[in-house]
């Protein structure tokens, strides 16, 4: 996730904690309550994804997909940043 992460930084020359956020955005698609209940209000609603947003993480996504499903990637990435 480290690598995922530093490619999505230099993609779109932006701060750790940007990539976090929307890695954070593109992974979190409702698996539990908190998301359907308050995703909007902490900003991670995975649908608030801008156009950059998404051009940003999909060179990188794809560069670390090999063997993944899009749903296992999310879910790992899931893990990884919501165990922080």
């Amino acid at each position: 996730m480290e690598k995922l992460i530093n490619l999505v930084m230099d993609e779109g020359n932006i701060s750790r904690d940007e990539a976090i956020t929307v890695l954070h955005k593109f992974a979190c698609r409702g698996p539990c309550d908190w998301y359907r209940k308050s995703s909007r209000k902490a900003g991670l609603d995975g649908l608030g994804l801008t156009n950059k947003q998404r051009k940003i993480i999909e060179e990188p996504i794809d560069q670390v997909m090999k063997g993944r499903t899009i749903n296992g990637l999310r879910a790992q990435i899931r893990r990884y940043i919501c165990k922080r």
